[in-house]
């Protein structure tokens, strides 16, 4: 009941208090008429990268209009730094000024050295006008063209001008911009007369005044480009719940088999060796060492979890906008002072619980536990503040002020809330008695030691929040506004699970290891997460900021330091409660009897077994599974298989290496070398739509002229597939040779002509060229919108003049850029016939960059952006949480199987008229072959197939045969290695059917022919009409049809058939280690979630979520303009996702045959392929959300092929999928012997 007050009194308390805490108008309701004095205040100055060392305006030498007065400050805004002082500048309502004179100042030489240093530090300014912050900055260093420092000219702003928009009777925004040209010149030392001067222009807006701080909060913590980095937040999230929910379902099975494994050890012998957590059920509860130190730790880890919870209370209620983060400060001191009673009353009444006497101090050290780290990290910073004269440091009477609250709020309650715990007669209801004498804790493996299960608890939680962190500490130590708290609070919900989940498992394990003191360890290990962000505020301050100097430096290594031991006594009693419970739960769940030996006894309470004697005998025949066995390994493959591939695949690749090197784009030098006044190639490729990039036409589709008669280039194989059709341009480009304004061709173009540009126009139309293979873009003209809102006012505009400048080393070129003169241009607005001269000029420059690395430009021109590094990081993160909690899944699943194993050997000496259940007892129907074995066996091949084409891709990518603009070279790889693959497909899938005692080998071999390529060539066939209807570059010309289908025919077929006979005379047996019955056995009614679809969407999901970060860059590259070149990243994350779509696979087989469902063949299959369809789902998302794509060839062109590469993940993850379960099934199976 006094908990229930106090809690609402501090709720209603401190939001009465937050809701006044900001700096505040002297006008209250921000209403003015014109000529109104507006109260503007000047508050604060610093170097920009350091945010804690700031100083009061007038610490440095400005100048002053009139006496300066201090505003009256709330607590939390000198907890933040803030000393207001009103301004020089009077900017009142609605009045207008130009060139104002603020104040005059004659500067010493003294106080130019000053001002000097300030401007090279990048010292900024904060002001706030109206409660609205205006930032800027002091002066500028003008580095340009010297080398040398001292040759640096360093310039103050002495001209503010002030922008101001209202609405009625209130100011909504202002922004302040110095005028770079009006300064004084700081340079040297000496006297200056400098003049403070200002304007003020005011512009009405139709914002109102509620929405006037959205500004702020759409400026920093949310933009747009970050839009993929929030999906991978949520979506971590998801996945960390997604398998933190699959590993408590597979953890409960554990126990459950625990319990059924401890209840038969009852009824053996009684000098049988004791193992397990049940044997130390005498030791699990006896208190812990130093317990008064982990009471107080959980009552100070409770006190801050409740101050973290208002705390997002508040902010998600609007308490803590943007700029009002005095309110942030007062809300910490006030809930910590009033929840001090919490702590107290944890403490102590834990603390009785345990049996402790001396309850004064353990109070006085719960007191202590936080606030005494934290005061003499104060007392140290403040005193390097007070040293800096900086305004971080407190001052007398705040700190009086804090004083006070401690020893008349903080310390009374944390005594009531004491004696409150102390007088509760709580017990500590322990379900098993604790012996006499401790049992001896065996000899423990060192990755079961402390420091290895710390990390391994502290990681995960860890990676649940570290891409926030960077946002957090962006706003906390710099500029960035945050106020996305609804986010941070869902990851902060998604910690505390995490925290809870991960302590309580690694619990369990120190506990089956007969490890009993759990209670220090379950502590350490929640609160590990707090030593991670402790770990990332080194990587933060070295690597992601500019802070420097001592203060700074001790500033946030202090206070983080204060911060991280908070997250390390929260998240420690987060993780020990959650293991108390569990441990409490699982020997509650045993009856525990104190026996004659000190050891006791437990017997099971109430376990329901469900176990049958055999219709045929099953024994156990081997111990521990070893599912890494090379020789189980080896049963997957044959020799015959082995051999083939051993010739086929040196050769190969050695044949796709030679082939890809020589497919890009070449120049008709071949190398790349040129004398003054040589022409270099230069070819015109393609026009189309920027945001259409299967709709591209010949660049003289378009009423383009030319200088002379055009010559198509012969073009490979990739280039013809990639939409590539060059022509000799109207542009004549000899190398080293200037030209200005040289005219390329004249046209007159007809009516028709000028309606055909101006449609283009009106679509974005770009070029794309080649100039010594290097490429150039540009777009063909601009429609003029600005202050039309009516599209029939628009105006049309064809360039007609480029700019080209190249860049060469010597005798080579290495860059070269195409800029339209953006005033030179041809108006087509209307349809009439307009007479174009075609232009262009020529700047050669040289440049120092060698020929090999010409192309790096272009490698890192959009992959991998330097703003998206926290993107990359976020990958790699995913891609290690997703593996280490597979391994942590694997070794659960391994340890369950085992537990399978006893059970299962005590079920036969069970009478023989018992129910039968569980996966051992469908022996007879496991290995009963599949309907359709023939589809299956021939989507396996083409699976397989499309596995080694996969592969064969990725090694070409890791050695760099398909660098930027060579992107001719991987489409003639994949329809190579496609072909000369199809052996591996045929004996594949002949291999395993007559494994499956099949018999029309030729029909199934047609089949696995058929399976991939039928699709793929019926909906060929539709794009190309659609493409030939458009007239489009994407049309193959017959020719290459003719190639493709001749590769198809002389190689694909033969390969092929070669295989499939291969795979027919290998004689391979298929290897099942228990024998089918003559009937399948009955398969039981299932749940609804175990049915085919929601077993595939779960099995999908997880892969999918490794990759489809991935996804949206191949797609802006597939599907766009960007480029592609960080293949060992994409390696990476094939490899994960492979991984996890095995492992997926194999936990859903091994619980649909826990559920005596004996139908895994085809079950397996599509849950490890399902995934192809979760990228199908994401093709919807990414055209609807991401892309700009229209029109119905586009549109047909993106779901066409994208369903064919889709359909293709399904055949190769499937058959990924397969194997692994048909591998852990035979291994399952061969470990009992049945008969």
């Amino acid at each position: 009941m006094e908990m229930k007050l106090l809690l609402s009194c501090l709720s209603a308390f401190i939001l009465i208090l937050c809701s006044v805490n900001h700096v505040r108008s002297d006008a209250s309701d921000h209403r003015y008429k014109p000529g109104d004095d507006v109260p503007l205040y000047v508050n604060k100055v610093g170097p920009f990268h350091n945010p804690s060392e700031t100083y009061r305006y007038f610490d440095l030498p400005f100048c002053s209009s009139g006496p300066r007065k201090d505003k009256k400050e709330a607590l939390g805004e000198v907890l933040n730094g803030d000393r207001l002082v009103t301004a020089p500048y009077k900017l009142d309502f609605l009045n207008d000024k130009d060139s104002e004179i603020a104040c005059k100042k004659r500067l010493t030489k003294e106080q130019v050295a000053q001002f000097r240093e300030v401007v090279s530090k990048d010292y900024y300014f904060q002001m706030y006008y109206d409660d609205l912050p205006i930032w800027g900055f002091l002066g500028k260093v003008e580095k340009e063209g010297k080398n040398d420092p001292s040759e640096y000219k360093y310039y103050l702003f002495k001209h503010l001008h002030f922008t101001i928009f209202y609405n009625k009777d209130r100011v909504i925004e202002i922004t302040a911009q110095s005028d770079l040209n009006n300064v004084v010149d700081l340079t040297e030392d000496k006297e200056v007369d400098v003049e403070f001067m200002y304007s003020v222009k005011w512009k009405e807006t139709e914002i109102p005044f509620e929405k006037r701080m959205e500004k702020y909060s759409q400026s920093s913590s949310l933009p747009h480009h970050l839009e993929i980095h929030w999906f991978s937040i949520i979506n971590s999230c998801v996945t960390v719940l997604l398998l933190t929910g699959f590993l408590a379902t597979i953890l409960m099975r554990v126990l459950k088999n625990d319990f059924v494994k401890y209840a038969h050890d009852e009824e053996s012998a009684e000098d049988q060796e004791e193992t397990g957590w049940k044997y130390i059920h005498g030791d699990v509860f006896r208190y812990p060492k130093y317990k008064s130190v982990l009471a107080a730790a959980v009552g100070s880890g409770t006190q801050l979890f409740t101050l973290t919870i208002f705390i997002f209370l508040l902010a998600l209620v609007g308490v803590f906008y943007p700029y009002n983060r005095g309110a942030l400060f007062t809300a910490l001191v006030v809930i910590y002072a009033l929840t001090a009673g919490i702590a107290g009353y944890t403490a102590a009444s834990f603390f009785c619980q345990l049996e402790g006497t001396n309850w004064v101090r353990n109070l006085l050290l719960t007191g202590s536990l936080f606030c005494g780290p934290l005061f003499l990290t104060f007392c140290f910073l403040n005193t390097v503040a007070i040293a800096y004269s900086a305004t971080a440091a407190l001052p007398f009477g705040t700190i009086v002020v804090i004083f006070l609250i401690w020893a008349l709020v903080t310390t009374p309650l944390l005594v009531l809330g004491g004696i409150a715990g102390k007088n509760s007669k709580a017990e500590f209801q322990a379900p098993c008695r604790t012996t006499k004498y401790p049992r001896e804790i065996p000899s423990l493996p060192w990755y079961r030691k402390s420091l290895p299960q710390m990390a391994m608890a502290g990681f995960l939680p860890f990676s649940a929040i570290y891409i926030e962190l960077y946002y957090i500490f962006a706003s906390v130590w710099g500029h960035r506004i945050y106020t996305i708290y609804s986010i941070l609070f869902i990851v902060f919900i998604i910690l505390l699970i995490v925290t809870a989940f991960i302590t309580v498992a690694l619990t369990y394990f120190q506990l089956a290891a007969e490890d009993h003191e759990w209670w220090w360890r379950s502590f350490l290990c929640g609160g590990s997460t707090g030593l991670f962000i402790y770990g990332y505020c080194l990587y933060y301050y070295f690597a992601r900021s500019d802070m420097s100097g001592f203060m700074q430096t001790s500033f946030f290594f202090g206070y983080m330091a204060c911060v991280c031991y908070g997250f390390f006594l929260m998240l420690g009693s987060i993780g020990f409660r959650a293991s108390l419970f569990f441990v409490r739960h699982i020997y509650r769940s045993i009856k525990c009897e104190r026996s004659n030996s000190w050891l006791g006894k437990c017997v099971l309470g109430s376990p329901k077994l469900y176990s049958t004697a055999l219709e045929d005998d099953c024994t156990l025949h081997g111990g521990l599974l070893n599912l890494t066995s090379p020789a189980d390994l080896a049963t997957c493959f044959h020799c015959m298989r082995a051999k083939m591939e051993k010739k086929l695949v040196p050769c190969l690749v050695a044949y796709v290496l030679i082939l890809c090197s020589v497919t890009h784009v070449r120049s008709d030098a071949s190398n790349h070398r040129y004398n003054r006044g040589d022409d270099v190639p230069l070819y015109v490729n393609k026009v189309g739509p920027f945001h259409n990039p299967s709709e591209t036409y010949r660049y003289f589709d378009l009423p383009f002229c030319s200088s002379g008669p055009t010559k198509d280039k012969k073009e490979a194989l990739g280039e013809v597939l990639n939409g590539d059709r060059l022509v000799t341009a109207p542009y004549k480009l000899d190398f080293l040779n200037d030209k200005d304004s040289e005219i390329a061709c004249k046209n007159k173009l007809t009516k028709e002509q000028v309606a055909q540009f101006r449609e283009a126009v009106s679509k974005d139309y770009y070029f794309q060229m080649y100039y010594d293979d290097l490429p150039i873009w540009g777009f063909l003209g601009k429609v003029e919108k600005e202050g039309k809102n009516d599209p029939s006012e628009y105006k049309y505009y064809l360039f007609k003049h480029l700019h080209f400048t190249i860049f060469y080393n010597k005798d080579r070129v290495i860059e070269v850029t195409a800029q339209s003169d953006l005033n030179n241009v041809v108006d087509l607005t209307e349809d009439k016939e307009v007479n174009v001269e075609f232009m262009y000029s020529v700047k050669w420059k040289e440049t120092e960059i060698p020929f090999e690395k010409r192309m790096d430009k272009y490698s890192q021109s959009s992959s991998l952006p330097h703003h998206l590094e926290i993107h990359w990081f976020s990958i790699i993160n995913s891609c290690v949480t997703v593996l280490l909690l597979t391994g942590f899944l694997a070794t659960i699943l391994m340890r369950v199987l085992k537990n399978d194993f006893v059970k299962y050997a005590h079920d036969e000496e069970s009478t023989e008229d018992q129910e039968e259940t569980g996966w051992k007892y469908i022996h007879g129907d496991v290995f009963r072959y599949p309907k359709y074995k023939s589809v299956l066996a021939a989507a396996v091949g083409s699976g397989t197939q499309l596995f080694t084409l996969t592969i064969f891709i990725f090694l070409l990518a890791l050695v760099g045969v398909f660098y930027p603009y060579n992107r001719g070279a991987l489409f003639t790889a994949l329809v190579v290695i496609y072909a000369l693959t199809a052996g591996i497909a045929g004996y594949t899938a002949a291999s395993f059917y007559c494994q499956l005692e099949g018999t029309n080998w030729v029909r199934n071999l047609l089949l696995t022919g058929g399976l991939f390529c039928g699709p793929l060539f019926l909906t060929f066939c539709f794009l190309n009409t659609v493409a030939i209807g458009y007239s489009a570059t994407a049309a193959l010309p017959f020719g290459t049809i003719v190639v493709i289908f001749l590769i198809w025919a002389l190689v694909t077929t033969p390969l092929l058939v070669l295989g499939g006979i291969a795979g027919k005379n290998s004689k391979a047996e298929f290897q099942a280690p228990c024998r089918t019955t003559k009937y399948p056995r009955e398969i039981p009614p299932l749940p609804w979630y175990r049915k085919s679809l929601p077993q595939m969407a779960m099995a999908g999901f997880l892969p999918f979520s490794a990759i489809y970060i991935e996804l949206y860059y191949i797609f802006a590259s597939v599907w766009g303009h960007r480029i592609y070149t960080i293949y060992s990243i994409l390696f990476i994350v094939f490899i994960i996702l492979l991984i996890v779509t095995a492992f997926i696979t194999v936990a859903l087989t091994y619980f649909q045959l826990a559920a005596e469902d004996h139908e895994w063949w085809w079950r397996s299959f599509l849950c490890g392929g399902s995934t192809g369809l979760f990228i199908y789902g994401y093709c919807l998302y990414y055209y609807y959300a991401r892309s700009d794509m229209t029109g119905f060839m586009q549109t047909s062109f993106f779901f066409g092929y994208m369903a064919c590469v889709c359909y293709g993940f399904f055949l190769m993850l499937g058959s990924i999928g397969f194997r692994a379960s048909l591998f852990f099934v035979r291994h399952i199976y061969r470990s009992i012997k049945c008969e």
